[in-house]
């Protein structure tokens, strides 16, 4: 069962014993048991329920009410979802498979944005703690031809990884590292760290080890505010060309009315 049939599933569920329960109350006499599940309860909670059943119909109502309200705002995730997946879609097509030198199974484009979060930091005293927001870029978005291979959960700071270092200095990122060896890879570790200062733990979580990128922030032209970030990497070591970046920030240009409506 796919993941929206899943949810479609568990919401008529949750709708379906709402609407039961209420519909049991509605036929349920004040001086009578509650119908179908009466026999079920003991005779102090038949009375209970049935005394407070106007509550418990309100209760339920609201109940059934937010269980709609959060439907919508997931499907209208999952529209947004779409619709962003599809832009990725796009931008692969013209920026990847345009390319006849570039072998589509090994590149993957993916839009990152903006979100904050709350971290407790550490003061100049041990025992100091203060709550502060942090910055971190998530991917929304993206479209690989890898099979088998899951979206990252993974998320970066501002300034952390190619796509924080994009996002945070409004700069395009077109870098290669040294390739990954499952034999040594602390090559790649201690480059990803000491380059661009991204955890060796976060770097081994990350499902593809990819070793060319190319981040382009989406931004209004000759403004600093950025809201979100294109991402292309490869997992060999190529050489995107300027005719690609251009293309790429071409699109950025075209993202960014859209990102800067949820900023």
């Amino acid at each position: 069962m796919t993941e929206k049939k899943s949810a479609i599933f568990i919401y008529l569920v949750i709708q379906g014993v709402l609407v039961f329960l209420i519909g049991i109350l509605q036929e349920s006499d004040c001086d009578s048991k509650l119908v179908i599940i009466g026999n079920l309860l003991s005779t102090d909670v038949n009375a209970f329920v049935i005394k407070h059943s106007i509550w418990f119909v309100v209760t339920i109502g609201v109940a059934i009410l937010l269980v709609n309200i959060i439907a919508a705002l997931i499907r209208g995730r999952m529209g947004r979802s779409a619709v962003l997946n599809s832009i990725c879609n796009q931008i692969f097509d013209l920026c990847v498979k345009q390319n006849s030198s570039y072998k589509n199974t090994e590149y993957r484009v993916s839009l990152l944005r903006p979100i904050r979060r709350c971290r407790f930091s550490k003061g100049h005293k041990w025992y100091y703690l203060y709550l502060r927001q942090i910055v971190f870029l998530e991917v929304v978005a993206r479209h690989q031809t890898i099979q088998g291979e899951k979206v990252s959960s993974v998320s970066f700071r501002s300034g952390q990884g190619f796509a924080g270092i994009a996002y945070q200095d409004n700069i395009v990122v077109n870098e290669n590292v040294v390739p990954y060896n499952n034999s040594n890879p602390n090559l790649y570790l201690d480059e990803f760290e000491r380059r661009w200062r991204l955890p060796k733990k976060k770097t081994m979580s990350l499902n593809i080890k990819s070793s060319s990128f190319l981040c382009v922030p989406i931004n209004y032209q000759h403004t600093d505010t950025v809201y979100g970030v294109i991402s292309i990497d490869c997992v060999k070591q190529v050489s995107f060309s300027a005719r690609v970046a251009r293309d790429v920030e071409q699109m950025a240009a075209v993202l960014t009315p859209i990102f800067s409506l949820d900023k």
